[in-house]
């Protein structure tokens, strides 16, 4: 078993996860836990039910459903993406800053005081990774609400509640026709 740096802590199946002070916009500074994916383990040669596309893609999760998040992430996980997920607008934005994403699943509404926290993580997810594929996933859709995230920059806006399968399925979509 190798040394840990005093930032990392080891997880089940030779997994790390890092967990780094961010700083977002206002001064804040916060640690955010983020996946660091999956350490070599000889018992681990082929990975189970995992797209290679899928393998090489980090994917960041914004969501204030803790069991929604929850559920999302170790869905993705097993697919074979590296998640990293956020419960509000500023621990998202952090992550953005210091993290490069090739996919971005946000809800749109993350607080009762601000309507539409997700507006705000398209725009700035797409300053900051100009390439993701950005996904709003919300119980709160509109067709209004759609036009204004597609105007910021979202890829696709589905409503809840979404299988995730057809969710992965959108998604594998979206970075297989980025990446041709």
């Amino acid at each position: 078993m190798s040394a840990l740096s005093p930032r990392e802590t080891r997880l089940s199946r030779g997994e790390t996860s890092s967990v780094s002070p961010l700083t977002y916009p206002g001064g804040k500074t916060l640690a955010a836990q983020y996946d660091t994916g999956p350490m070599p383990d000889r018992t681990d040669l082929a990975p189970p039910l995992q797209s290679r596309a899928a393998m090489a893609h980090r994917l960041l999760l914004v969501d204030d459903e803790t069991p929604i998040l929850f559920a999302m992430a170790n869905y993705f996980r097993a697919k074979g993406y590296v998640v990293d997920a956020a419960r509000e607008r500023e621990e998202a934005e952090a992550l953005l800053t210091n993290v490069a994403y090739a996919a971005i699943i946000l809800d749109l509404r993350m607080t009762a005081v601000h309507g539409a926290d997700g507006l705000e993580v398209v725009v700035y997810a797409r300053e900051r990774c100009p390439s993701a594929r950005i996904v709003v996933l919300t119980a709160y859709g509109s067709p209004a609400a759609e036009a204004e995230a597609r105007a910021r920059g979202a890829d696709a806006f589905l409503h809840k509640p979404q299988p995730l399968a057809d969710l992965a399925q959108l998604l594998e979509a979206l970075l297989g026709k980025h990446e041709s």
